[in-house]
């Protein structure tokens, strides 16, 4: 893999040092323009040259916390509920039941018996996975009773602690709209592209992040076609 350590803008492009952690070198690669995608909160740790606005807007990110723990299981839920697919809330410290939509009227199918997030998300992912698997397997029981039993091959994701990401999403809260805009405005050879950027619709996950990404295409586009007006 390749770790970033350092932004600089140079006058013709920009020069990105990455630590190869493979040979355990530092290497540098250089580009004309970049277009960062990192989450903004691991951003603003890096070795760059931006202005001090710029990290002052980075800086104020902050990644939400978010956990959830799956199971494998034979659709219960379809043929002794005919449930397919949906939510259901309870009040629980796993907070909800997710059914899947997908492959309905299979043998078996993924349930999610647990989806914590926002405030004591933190709390819950840090438990060791046993506690967060038997909290789980406690709510399908109050559900469904009978039907914990059936439960196997458990699966918890806390990704606060996934390395390069660590955390779901941003807290809104904690990134004011003024220092979305600077950063959604690019600086200098360096643009920004991400599910915390660009914000409409859900504002969040895969709808925010194909947005921010059409968004700087588009600026990137429109800047390098102006370029080429005025060298002819």
């Amino acid at each position: 893999g390749a770790q970033v350590r350092r932004i600089r803008q140079l006058e013709d492009g920009v020069a990105v040092t990455y630590h190869d952690q493979r040979s355990g070198r530092e290497q540098v690669v250089r580009a004309d323009y970049l277009i960062s995608t990192l989450p903004l909160p691991l951003v603003a740790r890096l070795d760059t040259d931006f202005s001090d606005p710029i990290k002052a807007a980075l800086l104020s990110t902050r990644s939400d916390q978010a956990t959830k723990v799956a199971w494998q299981s034979p659709r219960f839920w379809e043929t002794d509920y005919r449930t397919y697919g949906g939510l259901s809330w309870i009040e629980h410290p796993a907070r909800l039941l997710w059914y899947p939509s997908n492959d309905l009227n299979t043998r078996e199918g993924l349930l999610v018996a647990g989806y914590v997030t926002g405030e004591g998300a933190d709390v819950f992912g840090a438990q060791p996975f046993d506690k967060q698997y038997a909290i789980s397997k406690e709510a399908v029981e109050l559900l469904h009773p009978g039907y914990a039993k059936h439960l196997r091959n458990p699966l918890a994701v806390s990704w606060e602690q996934i390395p390069y990401s660590e955390g779901p999403w941003l807290q809104r809260e904690h990134f004011p709209a003024d220092a979305s805009a600077l950063l959604e405005a690019g600086h200098g050879r360096v643009y920004f592209a991400g599910d915390g950027l660009v914000q409409s619709g859900v504002g969040i996950w895969q709808e925010s992040a194909a947005n921010s990404a059409r968004h700087v295409v588009g600026q990137l586009a429109e800047r390098v076609i102006q370029q080429r007006h005025i060298a002819a």
